[in-house]
């Protein structure tokens, strides 16, 4: 009787399945890593857009008081109108410090509409009556009333919690015209941080320099 032989092919079918196995895992092992890393750059990106925009909605300045000057320095009389605008500020509760240099004024009396940015600390002596003279048509300049962290210079001009500058605008020179009776409207716009709106008409008749 002729000798048979079995043929056992379970080992090649163990390690065809071995082998698909192993490939599934690589791939799994790829596909986790891919869905972990842009899940870390997901919260990344969250946390970033977050604290931008808690920036944004916290920040900005506060007007204490807002003064016009008629005095003219050419004439050193007192005009029929307001020439300069003088405008204390400080930062709003819980608002980051901010960068006056980055800073934006944009004022109109409904004819003329200006945008002034940061032209530097004005050297005019104010207390002795001067007018000033770093502000222009193009700038507005500053004058630190109180600094409470003591770090506001020129070259980095930061207002902080607690601080108090003065902002002084050249309206004529901008090319306002500040009758009595002008709806003057002035928006000042941090980078970052929320516009501040001032929205007022002038006093029927001028009596003295500074009018409130």
């Amino acid at each position: 009787m002729p000798a048979t032989f079995s043929v056992d092919s379970r080992a090649e079918s163990g390690m065809g399945a071995l082998l698909v196995f192993i490939a599934m895992m690589l791939v799994s092992a790829v596909v986790a890593g891919v869905i972990i890393e842009t899940s870390y750059m997901a919260q990344q990106r969250a946390h970033t857009v977050a604290e931008n925009a808690i920036a944004e909605v916290s920040s900005g300045l506060k007007v204490l008081s807002v003064v016009g000057d008629r005095y003219n320095p050419v004439s050193a009389t007192l005009d029929t109108k307001i020439n300069y605008i003088i405008i204390d500020v400080t930062l709003h509760s819980g608002s980051e410090a901010l960068d006056l240099r980055r800073l934006v004024i944009e004022l109109t009396d409904g004819n003329v509409l200006a945008t002034l940015v940061w032209g530097g600390i004005e050297t005019a002596n104010i207390s002795a009556g001067e007018t000033p003279v770093v502000a222009d048509s193009l700038h507005f300049s500053v004058y630190p009333v109180r600094m409470l962290s003591g770090n506001f210079s020129a070259t980095e001009p930061i207002i902080s919690q607690g601080d108090i500058v003065r902002i002084y605008i050249n309206a004529s020179a901008a090319g306002l015209n500040l009758a009595p009776q002008t709806r003057i409207q002035i928006k000042l716009i941090p980078q970052p941080g929320i516009p501040t709106i001032i929205d007022r008409w002038t006093p029927d008749v001028y009596i003295g320099r500074y009018i409130v």
